[in-house]
């Protein structure tokens, strides 16, 4: 009688930013797998680079694994929700879509800063042009569950001001 092994496992990325848990039956075919599949979008392993192994258990039994490996995942959200600080969360979410919508690059002057005031979040934004002689402000509350929308209409709003002057 033959004996299989099954592996729950945890990979990150280069700077550990992402983790990504899953379950095996072969670890070292997977983890090339995951390897050869840095960058792919179809994955979300590979659309995060999640390829070096930190972690791993091995079991006898699949649904033993497969146990393990929602108990984990259940764990870190656990974790990750006692260090997420609402406010700061949805002031990244508001500055990002303005320069989301914009689509800018490096040498894109736009400028993004959300705070919150009890259950309203205020986002400043401004924009400069390409060669830096017009600059397009806007400032807007809204209460904090609509952080996202607002940070998408304030860029949309400032490429519309702009008329795009602000790219090449």
């Amino acid at each position: 009688m033959s004996s299989k092994n099954f592996f729950v496992y945890i990979t990150t990325n280069p700077s550990k930013t992402v983790l990504y848990v899953g379950v095996t039956n072969d670890l070292k075919i997977r983890m090339q797998q995951h390897y050869d599949n840095r960058g792919k979008k179809q994955t979300f392993a590979g659309r995060y680079y999640c390829y070096k192994l930190i972690y791993y258990e091995k079991y006898g039994d699949a649904n033993m694994a497969i146990e393990r490996e929602k108990e984990i995942k259940e764990i870190l959200i656990e974790l990750l929700k006692k260090v997420d600080h609402q406010s700061t969360h949805s002031s990244i979410k508001a500055e990002r879509n303005v320069l989301k919508v914009l689509e800018g690059d490096c040498e894109t002057a736009v400028g993004a800063f959300a705070s919150m005031e009890g259950d309203k979040i205020n986002l400043e934004v401004e924009l400069f042009s390409l060669d830096g002689s017009k600059r397009f402000h806007l400032k807007s509350s809204e209460s904090i569950d609509k952080a996202e929308e607002l940070g998408i209409e304030m860029g949309k709003t400032l490429k519309k001001m702009s008329n795009n002057s602000y790219k090449k």
